[in-house]
């Protein structure tokens, strides 16, 4: 798992850890790092790596050696700005989905209780 954190509390990482630091003001945009390790290219280098073990878990070196395609910043930037904006819509997409689910439950509970009856006209049948 990758977590982008942009201010960093002090504190203690445990060894099986891996912490990244980026200089934002260098070739490197940390977002768009942050995206780059979610997505199927790093997976795939990093399912790779590991050879198929799924307990193994990878280090420093192994890191080192990925494939990164990297524009230039401004471009990094631009990517990582339309990244985040779809991520945001997806999360928006996701909790309406979810509202909408418990919704449907909520509704089908109550009429299949009989707590909601459902009028039908005279001229309709089931």
């Amino acid at each position: 798992k990758t977590v982008l954190i942009n201010d960093c509390p002090k504190s203690i990482f445990a060894s099986y850890l891996i912490r990244i630091r980026v200089e934002p003001h260098k070739n490197l945009d940390p977002k768009y790092l942050f995206y780059f390790m979610n997505s199927d290219i790093y997976w795939l280098q990093i399912k790779r790596i590991k050879g198929g073990r799924l307990k193994q878990g990878i280090n420093i070196p192994n890191i080192k050696n990925l494939i990164l395609l990297l524009p230039p910043l401004p471009e990094q930037k631009v990517i990582a700005h339309i990244l985040q904006t779809i991520y945001e819509k997806i999360q928006k997409e996701e909790a309406r989905k979810e509202a909408l689910q418990k919704f449907f439950k909520s509704m089908l509970h109550h009429l299949m209780s009989g707590k909601i009856r459902v009028k039908i006209s005279d001229e309709e049948s089931l």
